[in-house]
């Protein structure tokens, strides 16, 4: 395999095939803003669950209910984050130079804004 420019692609999809550059930049477009929004749902979980001013974590600490709401919101975000990245993986692996700088850059931009709240 190797990296092309070719602007003719099929976008995650058979059904999303790419024809003209107005479509490829709407794609590029998209990539951004996946790659923004997978960093800002990692941000979102990390949040939602931070650990409470006594130690404990608050949502999920080790007395609470199996299925629980908190559990129920913590799933959600995990799957909507995990969809995000094999999507923005999938997406990637068409092997196009500016889909795969525009993933990237998406991914920089969430971190350059949310990085600071994912710090350890």
């Amino acid at each position: 395999m190797y990296f092309t420019n070719d602007l003719n692609i099929k976008f995650l999809f058979d059904f999303l095939q790419v024809k003209n550059e107005f479509e490829f930049f709407l794609c590029n477009i998209v990539c951004i803003l996946l790659g923004f929004l997978s960093v800002y749902v990692k941000v979102l979980k990390k949040k939602a669950f931070k650990k409470g001013s006594n130690g404990s974590e608050t949502p999920l600490g080790m007395m609470s209910i199996l299925f629980s709401c908190n559990s129920a919101i913590y799933g959600g975000l995990s799957f909507l984050n995990y969809t995000i990245d094999f999507a923005l993986m999938l997406i990637v692996m068409t092997f196009n130079v500016f889909i795969f700088l525009s993933t990237i850059l998406g991914v920089a931009f969430g971190y350059f804004f949310y990085g600071h709240l994912l710090a350890l």
